[in-house]
């Protein structure tokens, strides 16, 4: 792994809704400034074609990596070798793959969509761009690169803490119980 390159990593199904066009499009800008990155699209489902298509009519061949489906182990491999981890999505939940992500201590970028608002606060423990707006996300992935060292591990901190005190599963099966007895008493 080149130490001047950012690796930019995905994790997600094959389908329009997780907004991998955009995130090409976003790339195709950053190759066009002349950022060093190499970003990585881990998918898994038949719909692959029209990813592949796009990172070829992109001239994007050298820059991005497209696997299809891994193991959850090979996925979090893959993962740990990134410095930061894009969630395009149109619509989401709150994406496991994310928070995954920074509990292993992988900065993120997300868009505002569904409820990732409620887990990324914007500049303290990832960052939060519009959705279907590639120019924002390549925007946001230049100053990533720019900020301070010091600044990016205050970020992943933070991301780890926001992860244990919330959505760590013992925590969930505990509140779930505490939830359970003050409502069926």
């Amino acid at each position: 792994l080149d130490s001047n390159t950012l690796y930019i990593i995905s994790v997600g199904r094959c389908h329009w809704i997780k907004g991998y066009t955009f995130a090409l499009d976003a790339m195709a800008i950053l190759k066009k400034e002349g950022v060093q990155f190499h970003y990585t699209i881990i998918a898994s489902g038949k719909d692959h074609e029209n990813i592949r298509y796009q990172i070829h009519d992109l001239g994007l061949n050298e820059f991005v990596t497209f696997m299809n489906g891994l193991s959850h182990n090979e996925v979090i491999e893959e993962l740990s070798k990134s410095g930061l981890f894009l969630l395009p999505s149109l619509e989401e939940g709150i994406s496991n793959s994310a928070l995954e992500a920074m509990a292993i201590g992988i900065p993120v970028i997300s868009t505002d969509c569904g409820g990732m608002s409620e887990v990324i606060k914007n500049g303290e423990n990832g960052f939060i761009v519009p959705v279907r707006e590639s120019g924002s996300m390549a925007t946001e992935i230049k100053k990533y690169i720019e900020i301070h060292k010091q600044e990016k591990l205050e970020i992943i901190e933070n991301a780890g803490r926001t992860i244990a005190e919330n959505y760590l599963l013992d925590d969930q099966v505990d509140k779930m119980v505490q939830l359970y007895h003050t409502h069926s008493l």
